[in-house]
């Protein structure tokens, strides 16, 4: 490696380090950001493989990067931050050559600086175990405590898998349970952690999700580092989370016992679908059907049955009755009504009360007062609504008798019309014709995609729902949301879902039988790489193919001929670097695409910014034989595949592409 270029690094990586581990920085960074630091200074004396480097190293850029803009005050912490990480993805990401080198060099530095050892001494006082700074483990404490009390709303548990809601128990029970830091303690910690990080790309709907996910493994990970600090860490966290629990288990157990909450209800006088009076407005005697509108807490997502009773001032019982509501969370339902036509119902003025009922127990008690209508208020109504039902005399006046024509001109005109509406046929008709009977079926590219009740990532989600479910548009769509119906009517993102010839063409691009093809398809879990794989291969007339039970390969190869097929297959050995590469954080998308005709492979990659979801392709290269992807890293000008077979092999190539520079 060019020496005056590993100089330069080393110098740029000493600068960074001492500047952001002073103790006046230290205190100004945040909790993820310090262990980004701390364990990056300390990274560069381990071993390659074993200890994954790249991936640690990759890892800790990232967290690094989200908190580069976090110091507005003071500028050379935003400076030396990307210095680091400029330094790390040069020395510590691209190669092991490329970090021997580095290594070494620090190795030199380090042993010259190092002093004359004193002579040694009988028996030597072992140093202090490193004792955290209170204010950063404050810090991450309070960080944890907000994040853990998010992910357990009941609205938020609702939208986790199992294994998230799982690994975020776990957590709270490691702290509770265990005062001291062991191994097995720091294990089971770590398991829980990975886990919550396989899932946190699960909810594009909902980004906070993922944004507190984030700060619980960070914190804990930070918590984890060693004892002291995971004293400290969990003497902060203990108490709150231990009176958060227990007003959690309340609540649940108020929410098992009473699981319906009311917490307004209104009133409207109803005919034939339209509202008399409106809701909230003053009734008066004589109604034509009372109907009730109701405010609810609730975690119930099924059909729930109220009963409502009316009574006098009296206590007369003057109407009772059940009215069934399909329910999904929190929200306004109305419920049925009842009175008759006539306008007859509750005719004599005064003071009633409305009773909501849920199982044979009372949730509310309404009291509503019913006045006189004055006879200049009904006159007027009654005005109204003559005056709506009377059609208007609109007969126009006849118009003057046309000019008597030519037969020429007669059979002229016909011949232009017909040609006229000929062609009008001929441009649009398709279009018209999806107009009005437009493909209402669809699919959803996601593998968990979430139904939710209003058109809003914030709205409560009615049901989750696998890949491969037939939903059922209704209406347009708006503001990115579709109205779906599936078993229940609700909303889904509108970039989730595509139609029949899509979800065709998606399913055959990873070959095989449904097994082989559904393992394959779940390697790639990030919808934006799903979106941007399907769009390569529609713009570039590509097919896939499924291999159906009981076939072979040589079927399929007499069938693909001249269809321009090409697949993704996983490798689905540990040992060997997948045929795909996805990092979200720097937004890369990688895969290996084969032709069983031609016996060929090719590398796509596609990239995206990072205000936004969408991948676009960036580089497209003939693929060498039986070899994985290793790692994938993008610039501005240049994008660079390093293929592997072996995770214990070198790499074998790497590929190419400048930018032309225009003369």
């Amino acid at each position: 490696m060019d020496e005056t270029i590993l100089n330069i690094n080393v110098k740029k990586w000493t600068e960074s380090i001492q500047f952001l581990k002073s103790q006046e920085i230290k205190q100004q960074l945040d909790p993820a950001e310090w262990t980004a630091v701390d364990e990056l200074s300390n990274l560069w004396n381990k071993d390659f493989d074993r200890d994954d480097v790249k991936a640690t190293a990759a890892e800790l850029v990232a967290d690094l990067k989200r908190c580069e803009n976090q110091h507005p005050n003071n500028l050379d912490i935003k400076k030396y931050s990307k210095q680091l990480t400029a330094v790390v993805r040069e020395m510590l990401m691209k190669d092991r050559p490329t970090y021997e080198a580095f290594k070494l060099k620090l190795q030199t530095i380090y042993r010259r600086r190092r002093p004359t050892p004193p002579p040694p001494k009988p028996q030597p006082t072992p140093p202090p175990t490193p004792q955290p700074d209170p204010t950063i483990v404050k810090r991450q404490a309070d960080n944890f405590i907000e994040a853990f009390i998010f992910l357990n709303d009941f609205d938020i548990v609702m939208q986790l898998s199992n294994e998230e809601a799982e690994a975020i128990t776990n957590l709270y029970v490691i702290l509770r349970d265990n005062p001291v830091l062991t191994s097995q303690v720091k294990d089971e910690a770590n398991k829980s952690i990975a886990d919550l990080k396989r899932y946190e790309n699960l909810h594009p709907a909902n980004l906070q999700i993922k944004t507190n996910s984030k700060a619980v493994t960070a914190a804990m990970r930070s918590a984890i580092a060693n004892a002291p600090t995971y004293q400290l860490f969990r003497e902060s966290v203990r108490q709150p989370l231990v009176h958060f629990i227990q007003e959690w288990a309340k609540e649940y157990e108020r929410r098992q016992n009473n699981p319906i909450e009311i917490t307004k209800v209104e009133l409207a006088d109803c005919i034939n679908g339209k509202r008399n009076r409106n809701f909230g407005e003053q009734l008066y005697a004589g109604l034509y059907f009372l109907t009730p509108r109701i405010t609810i807490n609730t975690i119930l997502n099924q059909t729930v049955e109220f009963g409502v009773e009316i009574f006098n001032q009296s206590g007369v019982v003057q109407a009772q009755y059940k009215s069934q509501v399909n329910v999904s969370g929190n929200g306004t339902y109305i419920l049925d009504g009842y009175g008759n036509d006539k306008g007859t119902f509750l005719s004599t003025p005064g003071t009633y009360t409305c009773h909501i009922t849920y199982n044979d127990k009372v949730l509310s008690k309404t009291n509503f007062t019913l006045e006189k209508l004055d006879t200049s208020d009904w006159e007027e109504m009654v005005r109204e609504i003559i005056e709506d039902s009377t059609p208007k005399d609109s007969t126009p006046t006849p118009p003057p008798p046309p000019r008597r024509k030519s037969h020429f001109w007669q059979r002229t005109k016909w011949f232009l019309i017909i040609a006229f509406f000929l062609l009008i046929a001929w441009r649009v008709g398709p279009t018209l014709w999806d107009l009005i009977f437009p493909d209402t079926k669809c699919y959803s590219i996601a593998e968990s995609t979430i139904l939710r009740s209003e058109p809003s990532a914030e709205a409560n989600a009615v049901e989750t729902f696998p890949y491969g479910y037939l939903y059922e548009r209704k209406g347009r769509e708006r503001g990115g949301w579709q109205k779906v119906e599936i078993v229940k009517t609700g909303y889904i993102a509108s970039r989730l879902l595509i139609n029949k010839e899509d979800y065709k063409l998606f399913n055959s691009i990873f070959g095989g039988n449904d097994d082989v093809a559904c393992s394959a398809r779940r390697a790639i879990m990030s919808v934006g790489a799903r979106i941007a794989l399907l769009n390569y291969y529609k713009n570039n007339n590509m097919r896939g193919f499924n291999l159906a039970s009981g076939k072979t390969i040589n079927d399929m190869m007499r069938v693909i001929q001249g269809k321009n097929v090409w697949l993704f297959i996983e490798i689905e050995q540990d040992s060997y670097y997948p045929n795909f590469y996805l990092d979200e954080d720097q937004g890369i998308f990688a895969a290996i695409l084969f032709n069983p005709e031609f016996d060929k492979r090719k590398v796509i990659v596609f990239t995206r910014s990072a205000d936004s979801s969408d991948y676009a392709l960036r580089y497209e290269h003939e693929a060498p034989a039986k070899v994985g992807i290793k790692s994938v890293t993008s610039s501005s000008s240049v994008v660079d595949v390093e293929y592997g077979d072996k995770k214990t092999s070198t790499t074998k190539t790497t590929k190419k592409k400048k930018k032309r520079r225009r003369r």
